[in-house]
């Protein structure tokens, strides 16, 4: 493989995976926010940490194995 085609399908794989995170990440934060029930305030609490490290991990963790 040329460098261009190996520059060229890591490209592709890193929008591939930025795609496929953000329909991950849409479905996660629709299930713990699109509950009609009511929430206790831990239970909020709670998905906000989950949140706070889901997120971030969900599109760096590719991204960095995708790069090398």
């Amino acid at each position: 493989m040329t460098k261009f085609t190996v520059f060229h399908l890591k490209n592709e794989m890193l929008f591939a995976n930025f795609i496929s995170n953000v329909i991950g990440v849409s479905v996660v934060l629709f299930l713990t926010h699109g509950s009609t029930s009511a929430e206790s305030l831990e239970i909020a609490q709670f998905f906000r940490s989950i949140s706070m490290i889901f997120v971030p991990c969900s599109f760096m963790l590719p991204l960095v194995l995708t790069v090398l």
